[in-house]
């Protein structure tokens, strides 16, 4: 069977004829689990912004108790950077790591590291709401996330 330029690819399942929309099942989604993942995945996106943002506000007040004010843009790069750059890191360590930091170097190390396993937060949440949603509702599950990472950035 040969397909031209002109024949549409997909044909409908009722009759001979070619339709412009094929027929899909939508699957019918549990709500209960889904919700649970919805709120998991909320909270991850929410923290995720809020840790990236909650060091810019404050980055003089940081460096000025390590008196180091001088490396204060490190702070919030070492952070950004590294959440682009995402390994699945656990960001728990890093952010346990920035509280027990002695000075300002091992600070932005911590920091460093706390990004690489928020940037692996955020690629593993976004990866689950595409596994777990079907794709006719995986819009309005995207759109609470975003929410949340609005909510976190504020």
């Amino acid at each position: 069977m040969t397909t031209g330029e002109r024949r549409p690819l997909l044909q409908s399942q009722d009759s001979g004829h070619y339709a412009s929309t094929p027929k899909v099942d939508v699957p019918v989604i549990d709500t209960d689990k889904l919700s649970y993942n919805k709120v998991g995945l909320s909270v991850n996106r929410f923290l995720n912004a809020f840790d990236g943002t909650v060091v810019a506000t404050l980055l003089g007040p940081i460096s000025s108790s390590f008196n180091a004010t001088n490396m204060a843009s490190w702070l919030g790069t070492s952070y950004e950077y590294s959440l682009y750059h995402a390994s699945l890191t656990s960001t728990a360590i890093g952010n346990f790591l920035c509280a027990i930091a002695p000075n300002m170097e091992f600070l932005i190390a911590a920091r460093a590291l706390a990004g690489m396993g928020g940037g692996g937060l955020s690629t593993v949440g976004s990866t689950i709401m595409s596994d777990i949603v079907p794709i006719t509702h995986r819009g309005i599950y995207q759109g609470f996330g975003n929410l949340a990472f609005g909510g976190g950035m504020g």
